[in-house]
């Protein structure tokens, strides 16, 4: 666009480069913004990292303490101390980290 169609349309040479100004700005604005979310989104996916791995961490300690909760054995004699002090056996941990992986 020439001067001439410039000055008829009542714009300036000053006026045109402050549009050009203005809208490299807004373009400039909006690279900013897309990079903000970007930066957003990639903190989103490290906190859901972390969140899944502290669900995998209660699960585990989940599983543990469903073990040691598991019912008592009623054919014989029962006795409250013995049940709360006894040790899980290793076929329960595994009974109990099966059921846990089945039912994700």
């Amino acid at each position: 666009m020439t001067n001439e169609h410039q000055k008829e349309d009542g714009r300036t040479p000053d006026l045109v480069e402050r549009l050009r100004t203005v809208t490299a700005m807004i373009n400039m604005g909006e690279k900013v913004s897309l990079i903000y979310e970007v930066g957003l989104i990639e903190t989103a996916a490290t906190e859901i990292e972390r969140l899944r791995a502290k669900l995998a961490e209660a699960e585990k300690d989940m599983a543990g303490v469903y073990v040691w909760l598991r019912e008592p054995d009623w054919s014989e004699e029962f006795s409250l101390s013995d049940w709360l002090r006894r040790k899980p056996s290793p076929a329960s941990f595994r009974a109990a980290a099966e059921w846990v992986e089945k039912n994700r």
